[in-house]
C-alpha cells in the first residue's frame, strides 16, 4: 500500500526511489525517538483503541491519496495529507499514557482477585571469587542489577508469564528513585522454585546508595494462561504427526529439543518433557529425575509471508542446566505433554523488600556477569 502511495506521488522511478529512501531514514528516526517516550515499551502489550486506529489511519490515507492524486493530479495537497497523518501519528505515541493503560488493564492483585503465583526477594547467595554464565556485559555509566526471586503457589496445568515491571528503590536521607516500565520476559511454571528479574541504575545513583540499607519494591504485570486440550506424546526413534497437519523429529543433540513444521500458521504450545542426561545411545539409558524437568512456551503463533511452512523448534530445557556433561536430551521413549494455552486473566503483584543492599544483587563491573553463583540460590528457599 506504501508503495502505491508513494507512485501516486511521484513521476518517476528515481523520484520514488529517493522517496522510498526519505521514508525509510525517517522511519528510523521515528523508531529511536519514540523509544524515549516515558514508558513506550508498554505499547508492545497495553491494548489501547489508539493502536487500532493508527493503522486504519494510515489505511485511510493511503486509499484516499491514490484515487484523489490519480484524479486531480494535486501533488502538493496529497503530500500534505500523508504528512499530517504521519505527524498526527506521532503525537498519539508521544500523548498516549501508556503507563495508565497497563495498570488498568493489568490491575493490582487483592483478596478478592488474588494473584495466581507469589514471589518473594530472596538473599543473595555467597558471592564468588570467579563469576561465570552467559550474562550481559555492562555499561560504563550504569549498573545492572539481578534480584533472584522465590517463586511458589502455581496452579497446575497452567504457566505465568511476566510482561514488564516497574522498580521503586526508597534509600536513606530522601533517596528515592523510580523507572519507567522495563520489559521482563519470564516463564514460570508449577514445578518453579526459583526465578531472577534484572534491571539497570545509573552508576552515579548507584554509588551513592549501594552500600546502604534499601526499600525495593517491584510491581510485576503478568499473564496467567491454562493447558486447553492436553496430549500425552511417546516420542518415537522419527518423525511423528503432531498439531493437525504438521509433524516433529528430533532436533539438535546439543538441546532436549524438536524441530517442528506446520502448513501456514505456527501453534502456540505448552510444551514438558522429562529430560534425559546424557546420550541417548547410552546402554543403560541414564533415568530422568523431577529436577531434569523441561518447559517450553510459545503463546501465539506465527504466520509465514511468503513461505506456507512453518519450521519451529520445541526445546525443553530444564531451568537449571549447568551446560557441562552429561548435557539433556530427549530420547526415544520419552513422554512429551503438549497442550495449547489459553490466557486466563491478567493481573499485577507487588513484591517488596526491607533494608537490602544493591552491591550484593549487581553484576560485576569488570567481567559483567553475577558475582554470586545463581545455582546456589536453589538453597535459599
Amino acid at each position: 500500500m506504501l508503495a502505491f502511495t508513494v507512485a501516486a506521488l511521484t513521476r518517476t522511478v528515481t523520484q520514488a526511489a529517493l522517496s522510498a529512501l526519505v521514508f525509510f531514514v525517517l522511519a528510523l528516526f521515528y523508531s529511536s525517538a519514540v523509544a524515549l517516550v516515558p514508558n513506550y515499551v508498554a505499547s508492545a502489550f497495553a491494548r489501547s483503541s489508539g493502536q487500532a486506529f493508527k493503522g486504519w489511519l494510515v489505511l485511510a490515507a493511503a486509499l484516499f491519496i491514490v484515487p484523489w492524486q490519480y484524479a486531480q493530479r494535486r501533488i502538493i495537497q496529497s503530500a500534505g495529507v500523508l504528512l499530517c497523518a504521519g505527524v498526527l501519528i506521532v503525537l498519539m505515541d508521544v500523548a498516549t499514557p501508556y503507563g495508565t493503560l497497563l495498570e488498568k488493564q493489568f490491575p493490582l492483585s487483592n483478596s478478592a482477585h488474588p494473584a495466581p503465583l507469589a514471589l518473594a526477594v530472596l538473599p543473595p547467595p555467597p558471592r564468588v571469587s570467579n563469576p561465570s554464565g552467559p550474562f550481559p556485559q555492562p555499561l560504563a555509566d550504569t549498573a545492572v542489577l539481578k534480584i533472584p526471586l522465590r517463586v511458589s503457589g502455581i496452579a497446575q496445568n497452567s504457566v505465568i508469564a511476566t510482561k514488564a515491571m516497574l522498580v521503586f528503590v526508597q534509600g536513606p536521607a530522601g533517596f528515592q528513585w523510580r523507572s519507567h516500565w522495563i520489559p521482563q520476559w519470564l516463564f514460570l511454571w508449577p514445578d518453579s522454585t526459583w526465578s531472577a528479574v534484572q534491571f539497570n541504575l545509573k552508576r552515579s545513583l548507584y554509588d551513592q546508595i549501594k552500600s546502604s540499607p534499601v526499600r525495593l519494591q517491584i510491581s510485576i504485570a503478568l499473564t496467567k494462561h491454562i493447558e486447553s486440550s492436553p496430549r500425552e506424546i511417546v516420542l518415537p526413534e522419527g518423525s511423528f504427526p503432531v498439531f493437525g497437519d504438521g509433524y516433529c523429529w528430533p532436533g539438535s543433540s546439543y538441546f532436549p529439543s524438536l524441530t517442528c513444521r506446520t502448513a501456514v500458521h505456527q501453534p502456540g504450545f505448552i510444551a514438558s518433557a522429562l529430560v534425559t542426561g546424557g546420550s541417548c545411545s547410552e546402554d543403560p539409558k541414564p533415568s530422568a529425575t523431577p529436577s531434569e524437568l523441561g518447559h517450553q512456551f510459545s503463546p501465539t503463533g506465527g504466520h509465514g509471508f511468503l513461505n506456507p511452512v512453518q519450521t519451529f523448534v520445541i526445546n525443553v530445557q530444564p531451568p537449571n542446566v549447568t551446560w557441562q556433561p552429561p548435557l539433556p536430551h530427549l530420547c526415544p521413549g520419552t513422554t512429551l505433554h503438549l497442550a495449547t494455552p489459553v490466557a486466563a486473566g491478567q493481573s499485577r503483584l507487588i513484591i517488596e523488600a526491607d533494608q537490602i543492599k544493591l552491591e550484593d544483587y549487581a553484576l560485576d563491573s569488570r567481567t559483567g556477569q553475577v558475582a554470586y553463583d545463581m545455582r546456589a540460590i536453589a538453597t535459599l528457599h
